[in-house]
């Protein structure tokens, strides 16, 4: 399952994700950076040294994708009930708090 790693930042505080492209949504809540490199780390122990690059892509974008930015993943999500779109304050409240 093709995933992105994501990162939202609000109020001065990071959070970071796991986002299927399969269901257009995060598919773990959002964490500190430690805890996504542990949760990485344990995921995909074979893709370990991948998550470096992966990372820079996301400090860039906010995605680690080489297609599209943040906003742009963020626009076309499913994270809602019944698959209903959320915008950047819905995705937060679900995913990050």
């Amino acid at each position: 399952m093709p995933t992105y790693i994501v990162k939202l930042e609000k109020d001065g505080i990071s959070k970071y994700l796991e986002w299927s492209t399969i269901v257009d949504a995060p598919i773990t809540k959002g964490v500190s950076l430690e805890e996504f490199t542990e949760y990485y780390k344990f995921m995909y122990p074979d893709r370990w040294e991948q998550l470096w690059t992966r990372m820079a892509l996301v400090k860039q974008h906010g995605v680690s994708s080489t297609w599209c930015t943040l906003d742009e993943l963020i626009s076309f999500n499913r994270a809602g009930d019944k698959e209903s779109s959320l915008d950047f304050e819905g995705l937060w409240a679900k995913y990050c708090t």
